[in-house]
């Protein structure tokens, strides 16, 4: 009975820490990539909050377009639940740092925001967490998103540009843009 339950142990002891090894990748330094998932929904919850958007479900279209109908207030902007990052040590500080992409959405079903986003750097400041930094300054080309976080730190920004006969859904020039973290401050690098 007793060999059972230290079977029964080892395997539950097993799987908990397979199970918490999977939950954070490790870089190549060995450090592990930490979950930003809580510090997106805390953003996400201060955005929604102040009024400037609405949660992903309150952004449908058929909703929407019905309040409008009746003459009642609708949401305009949305974000999603959920989001992707990029991560890579952008402050050279030794610890993991995040961006994510955040799409904005039209919730009236217009397009013009199709390549709109929020670029959301979280950057860490050593053992007291992290800073949350929204669409810095420094990154003002109006269609973009970061690409790459390359090992040296740097920042690949990919700028979408208007050719001489694009229509205005489609710019179809791609450049790319490199940003350092330096002092608080992204610094252009080309």
């Amino acid at each position: 009975m007793t060999l059972k339950i230290n079977n029964l142990l080892f395997w539950a002891l097993l799987a908990f820490s397979v199970l918490a090894c999977n939950s954070a990748e490790i870089d190549h330094a060995g450090n592990s990539f930490p979950n930003m998932d809580s510090r997106y929904v805390n953003w996400l919850k201060s955005k929604i909050e102040s009024g400037d958007f609405c949660a992903e479900k309150d952004c449908e279209i058929g909703m929407v377009l019905e309040k409008m109908e009746k003459g009642e207030e609708y949401c305009a902007y949305g974000l999603p639940d959920t989001t992707t990052f990029i991560f890579g040590d952008i402050n050279d500080d030794g610890f993991i740092d995040a961006v994510a992409n955040v799409a904005i959405f039209q919730c009236d079903g217009g397009n013009a925001l199709r390549n709109a986003n929020i670029l959301l750097f979280f950057i860490s400041e050593g053992k007291k967490g992290y800073r949350t930094i929204e669409d810095p300054a420094q990154m003002t080309d109006e269609i973009r998103s970061v690409k790459q976080i390359a090992p040296n730190g740097e920042v690949v920004l990919e700028v979408l540009e208007y050719g001489e006969e694009d229509p205005q859904c489609c710019p179809s020039v791609r450049k790319k843009s490199y940003f350092k973290y330096r002092n608080e401050v992204f610094v252009g690098t080309e």
